[in-house]
């Protein structure tokens, strides 16, 4: 009889679940009955990360690993760190555009607002805020080196060291 409670227990389960992903639209689960998706959390957006190039102008960025909010949390950055080599139609590699990326967000009414994207060399993750938010500093990765941004009197952000 043992069995038959476990047999039991697993097909009320099975059902549950069905119920569940029955009445939750399009949700995708996985194995263990989580939902997965990248706007679960209330008032998510998901955005690709266009760096806006005129050579590329539907290239969207790879690697999007690190991101911070400012300390008036006012504005999110977004640090790439991939393999975001394009090449040209003869296959030879455009340098200007084989790029990592710091994409700004004005976050201060909700929904980001990409407002500016600073190109950077190479990358490697580390990317953090000055605790007065006026500047902002990028780890150069293979470059052993540090980047600093700061905050300009037209509001955009520029290399200054």
């Amino acid at each position: 009889m043992r069995h038959g409670n476990i047999n039991f227990a697993c097909m009320a389960s099975i059902g549950a679940r069905r119920r569940r992903r029955r009445n939750d639209g399009n949700a995708m689960y996985v194995s263990s009955g989580q939902r997965i998706t990248p706007t679960a959390a209330p008032r998510a957006v998901l955005q690709p990360l266009n760096p806006g190039l005129g050579d590329f102008p539907n290239f969207v960025s790879s690697g999007g690993v690190s991101s911070i909010v400012s300390p008036d949390q006012k504005t999110l950055l977004v640090l790439t760190s991939g393999h975001n080599q394009l090449n040209d139609e003869n296959g030879t590699m455009v340098s200007a555009d084989s790029q990592e990326y710091v994409f700004i967000y004005d976050i201060s009414a909700g929904t980001p607002v990409q407002k500016q994207v600073l190109k950077v060399p190479n990358t490697f993750v580390g990317i953090a805020f000055n605790p007065n938010g006026q500047a902002f500093y990028v780890g150069g990765g293979k470059d052993d080196n540090i980047h600093t941004f700061a905050l300009q009197g037209d509001g955009s952000c520029a290399e200054t060291g």
